[in-house]
């Protein structure tokens, strides 16, 4: 998680997002689309009955400001006419190999179309909050060795950060799992602060 380490990995998803400009995938390959916050296949229970004491009123507002403010940006996004692209989907630090100081991409298993901006959020989202400031500009630097920097409305990304805690909620939620049901308080309180921190950020709290 070194500066030059993230700038690589900046310059690595911007090398991912040419290639995908010009891939062509087979026509029978059949990939999720990030056209809507949710873009996986598990149903959204977020605001379910069983879950209602996860989500009082205040917390549940906080949590459907951040899913309109998402849903807006893929919405933009679609009428910009910005062609989709394949992505990664879930190019963070722990699905990056570095050996001898060149990183290489693995576990595809989150393929999808959208827009490089949701890409690139997604990464964001697990830097550490202590330097995500020279983090993130160190992957911008990074990426912009290769490509210019997608976004062109403030707050996109921010929106797609937010949209990333959300997906991760609603997965714990969904999951079987009882050590992740254990958590799963404890989780939704922590991306409601990270909620909180995106919005403020933007003026939007």
């Amino acid at each position: 998680m070194s500066a030059v380490n993230i700038a690589k990995l900046g310059e690595l998803m911007a090398g991912l997002h040419i290639h995908a400009l010009t891939y062509h995938p087979p026509a029978e390959l059949s990939l999720l689309c990030f056209d809507r916050v949710f873009p996986f296949p598990e149903p959204v229970v977020l605001f379910d009955d069983q879950f209602a004491t996860l989500f009082p009123a205040r917390r549940r507002a906080i949590y459907e400001k951040a899913i309109a403010w998402a849903q807006d940006s893929i919405d933009q996004l679609k009428a910009s006419g910005e062609p989709m692209r394949i992505l990664h989907g879930d190019l963070h630090q722990w699905n990056v190999r570095n050996a001898r100081g060149i990183l290489s991409p693995i576990d595809f298993e989150d393929l999808m179309l959208g827009w490089t901006t949701q890409d690139i959020a997604t990464t964001l989202y697990y830097f550490d909050a202590e330097n995500f400031s020279a983090l993130r500009d160190a992957f911008q630097t990074g990426y912009e060795r290769r490509s210019p920097w997608p976004e062109k409305r403030a707050g996109e990304i921010d929106s797609f950060i937010a949209a990333r805690g959300l997906g991760l909620a609603n997965f714990i939620l969904n999951d079987p799992n009882p050590a992740w049901k254990d958590k799963a308080g404890e989780f939704i309180d922590r991306v409601e602060k990270r909620l909180r921190g995106l919005m403020k950020r933007n003026h939007m709290l």
